[in-house]
């Protein structure tokens, strides 16, 4: 039978009534959470019909890793089996269960910021830029697919029917499609059916449901994170709402003078929800997952022109096709000028799209441009030496991998040639392809950045 605690005063009722060990594990609860914290908490359990129903969190957890929406390692599960988990039939157990999902909670919550996710809201709203636009790049902000959720997490009685439409809208699918084309994503592959389960628990009141969203804002597919900030996604896209077109706006004058002068470009940039991804492109639209980045406004441009500046490139560079990047997947003859070749790709494709998101405000700039050099100098090396492919993409990763060295190089060498020859001449880069580039750099690179034996290596492929 489950123990319900009385709804008024209720930490002076356990106070009262526990045994002075239980005694002082609630004052530490209280002192460490907050004594409006444990109440919702407590009230929460209370809810449940009984206590057997507690071990349905270790069942969330199972469909969760079933569904493709498990961690993978990049944190860890925290339900080891569902016999651990205390059952509330007594008071003593009562505190006990209060006492293990609270550290679950620390410890989820913990080891999803060291990732980076924002677990908070910083409450600021925007504020309106300065931005001058011919309109020539036209972005289009849709808010449409996040502000379907919002609404169907403000219905008093969610239905799974309605999940399943939002999971199969435009925006979802093709979130959907990106994430499966990857290919480092570990199985099952995520479909429809899964997203739509997700979100229908994401929006379920029940008291289990409650308590899962609430442990871990990945949980659900990060879904949890929308139902426990309801109001704060609320807030969001009113704001976003009412300053849509200066955001635009802004958008398009960051881009504007950094591609050709008859260029033209009208695309549509989306807000999904997706566990363990920010931003995201596929033929239609280019995406960013809201959650990830919440109401960071800075951030969140910026990511917008970076990636909408990666999709002019791929619609201007030399031989590629479409939006998407494929111009490398055919591999030059010679194995050395194949792999400086791909890394000359990416540190142009991802440094101009760092100089046009931030400028010429570079950190790190030193350390992280020595790192770069450092790798293609391996790069030589190891071609050099006839090692394997697979060689070379372990130091092209070390150098993309989370805004890596290759990221800072390229704003440099952008930052140097717009200084030189202005941002028409970086422009005709997106036209001509990275031995421009690397051109126009080396022409105007008083610091000699690269060696000799990597510039003779360069000049193959400028020729």
């Amino acid at each position: 039978m489950l123990f319900v605690l009385p709804a008024e005063n209720t930490i002076k009722y356990l106070e009262k009534n526990v045994e002075n060990k239980y005694a002082t594990v609630l004052n530490d609860l209280v002192r460490k959470n907050g004594e409006k914290n444990i109440e919702w908490l407590i009230h929460v359990i209370n809810r449940i019909e009984s206590p057997e129903d507690i071990k349905g969190l270790y069942r969330l957890q199972k469909n969760k890793i079933d569904r493709a929406g498990g961690f993978y390692g990049i944190i860890s599960e925290p339900i080891e089996d569902a016999n651990e988990i205390p059952l509330p039939n007594s008071l003593e157990s009562f505190v006990d269960l209060v006492r293990y999902l609270l550290n679950i909670r620390e410890s989820q919550r913990k080891e999803v910021e060291v990732t980076g996710y924002p677990l908070n809201f910083t409450g600021k709203a925007y504020e309106l830029a300065t931005a001058s636009s011919t309109e020539k790049i036209k972005i289009i902000l849709d808010l449409t697919a996040i502000k379907r959720v919002v609404d169907y997490f403000s219905c008093e009685h969610p239905t799974k029917e309605d999940a399943k439409k939002i999971a199969n809208s435009e925006i979802f699918t093709e979130m959907i499609k990106h994430r499966n084309s990857l290919g480092y994503v570990p199985g099952p592959e995520m479909t429809t059916d899964f997203l739509a389960y997700f979100i229908y628990l994401g929006a379920k009141k029940d008291p289990i449901s409650v308590i899962w969203k609430w442990l871990n804002p990945w949980n659900c597919f990060n879904f949890a994170d929308i139902f426990i900030n309801l109001e704060h996604y609320r807030e969001l896209l009113r704001d976003m709402e009412t300053n849509k077109s200066n955001i635009e706006r802004f958008v398009s004058s960051r881009i504007e003078p950094y591609v050709p002068a008859n260029f033209e470009f009208t695309e549509r940039f989306v807000l999904g929800i997706e566990w363990a991804i920010r931003g995201w492109a596929t033929s239609k639209f280019g995406g960013i997952n809201i959650e990830h980045i919440k109401d960071n406004y800075t951030f969140l441009i910026g990511t917008i022109v970076h990636e909408t500046y990666h999709r002019i490139q791929a619609m201007l560079y030399p031989g590629n096709v479409g939006k998407d990047f494929n111009m490398l997947d055919k591999p030059l003859e010679d194995k050395t000028l194949d792999a400086m070749y791909k890394a000359m790709t990416y540190v142009f494709l991802e440094g101009t799209a760092t100089y046009v998101q931030h400028g010429s405000k570079i950190n790190n700039g030193k350390e992280a441009i020595d790192e770069a050099v450092c790798l293609f100098k391996k790069i030589v090396d190891l071609s050099m030496q006839k090692q394997g492919p697979e060689k070379v993409e372990e130091i092209l990763n070390a150098g993309l991998r989370s805004n890596g060295p290759f990221y800072t190089l390229g704003q440099f060498m952008a930052k140097a040639i717009e200084e030189k020859y202005g941002k028409e001449k970086l422009a005709t880069c997106l036209e001509k392809g990275s031995p421009e580039f690397f051109k126009l750099f080396i022409n105007v690179d008083d610091k000699q950045t690269f060696a000799p034996e990597q510039k003779r290596v360069f000049q193959k492929i400028l020729l």
